[in-house]
């Protein structure tokens, strides 16, 4: 009973986390005169409380947004004020100069919620600012507010393919020539942050393209930290080993700290049957079952709201947590559903990623890399679950300590879920 207790307490205070979070994305364009426009979607009210998506409660979202708008301008006023001051535009010259932006306002906010009703939350809203590069700069890297989490950046330059990378939260994103001022002819090099090992990666990548590899530097950061980088040849895209890392671990944060609801699937999945080939089996189905969904979603074969979505999702979790309560043995069709769950649970993946672009830019590295960080988050998770109680597992007593104690927090809290994404904005 104690367990159950604390079990349940534990979950219990698991339910103001049940917030959805949508990857911010950007996309930088340069022209050939050094303008550049760059355009952002990202969670603008957890912006505003200076938190990041996956860590912003719900119910704060929603006294946010609900505050008139005289009471929201000057707080929205002031997140745009820092969002022009945190979104940095570096160059081997220096920064770039801030010339223009278009910042959210109260009316956008009541726009998208009139627009998306229980789907209201996260208010992904857009921002644009352009900035003009100084004269002769050859190289362009951002750097987007810490608070805004993973940014998936698409940067489009004059005559070359668009390249887009995973910009992780507090660092800059892979330093690009500009085919501007006075950049010398026919020269375009990628510049990705690597470290030693990955260095390693990159050389061994390239090695049978013929591209020379050459230390560089990263460019005046006007007082922000330089990196060390490597140089890649003009016809080459990034170093696929060091961007498919970044989705990897874009992918692996969305499990973990950032899925909660897909962790507690994942453990109620666990939870039944004292056989690893029983875990197994439903751990290969779900997975071929939400890589399926999430290829199919990100190359737009389908795609539903995420208000139909989301609350499948919990409802399937709450599903395999009571099952697990009213069953002692692994059905055979057990399975078959655990496959269709994730089917569910991939277009919610896919959802965090659909308005990146990652289908029009680099699609299958992304679709590599994210998906395979989701596949190291879940199994991590596993790991963590035998080590808490897989010596135990063959006990007579596991059922009624941890299976049915653990399962009814899980439940309840999909259920919780179930409600919160049905009914509540």
């Amino acid at each position: 009973m104690r367990l159950l207790t604390s079990l349940l307490a534990i979950m219990l205070a698991v339910f103001a986390f049940g917030h959805t979070t949508t990857i911010a994305s950007a996309t930088a364009k340069v022209g050939v005169d050094g303008q550049v426009e760059i355009k952002m979607r990202f969670d603008y009210p957890a912006f505003i409380m200076d938190i990041e998506p996956s860590k912003v409660k719900d119910d704060e979202m929603r006294e946010l947004v609900a505050l008139p708008a005289r009471a929201l301008a000057p707080l929205m006023d002031e997140a745009g004020a820092k969002l022009k001051a945190g979104l940095v535009v570096l160059t081997d010259k220096g920064q770039a100069t801030l010339t223009g932006a278009v910042i959210p306002t109260p009316n956008d906010v009541a726009e998208w919620i009139a627009g998306n009703g229980k789907n209201a939350l996260p208010v992904m809203l857009h921002s644009t600012l352009r900035f003009k590069l100084p004269a002769d700069a050859k190289t362009i890297s951002l750097r987007f507010p810490k608070t805004l989490g993973s940014v998936v950046l698409t940067t489009e330059l004059p005559g070359v393919e668009p390249i887009a990378e995973p910009v992780e939260s507090g660092t800059a994103s892979m330093v690009l020539d500009v085919p501007v001022g006075s950049a010398p002819s026919g020269s375009s090099a990628v510049t990705a942050s690597t470290s030693h090992d990955e260095t390693k990666g990159v050389r061994a990548a390239m090695a049978g393209s013929g591209t020379i590899l050459s230390p560089s530097v990263a460019p005046n950061s006007g007082g922000l930290e330089s990196r060390p980088g490597w140089t890649v040849g003009i016809d080459e895209q990034p170093p696929f080993w060091p961007v498919l890392w970044r989705y990897v671990k874009m992918g692996f944060e969305h499990i973990l700290p950032q899925g909660l609801d897909h962790v507690l699937f994942v453990l109620g999945l666990f939870l039944l049957g004292k056989r690893p080939r029983d875990l197994i089996k439903q751990i290969t189905a779900f997975t071929l079952a939400h890589s399926l969904t999430l290829a199919l979603a990100l190359f737009g074969v389908i795609r539903l709201p995420s208000i139909v979505v989301e609350p499948l999702i919990a409802a399937s979790i709450a599903f395999v947590a009571i099952e697990n309560i009213v069953t002692k043995d692994l059905k055979p069709w057990r399975v078959y559903v655990v496959f269709g769950f994730g089917l569910l649970h991939g277009l919610g993946f896919a959802g965090a990623l659909q308005e990146t672009g990652l289908q029009n830019v680099n699609f299958v590295t992304a679709l590599i890399g994210f998906n395979g960080g989701v596949e190291l988050g879940q199994l991590t998770v596993v790991g963590l679950a035998f080590l808490a109680v897989g010596w135990f597992r063959e006990k007579e007593k596991y059922r009624s300590y941890v299976t049915v104690p653990a399962s009814v927090a899980i439940s309840l809290v999909a259920l919780f879920w179930t409600v919160q994404r049905i009914f509540f904005v």
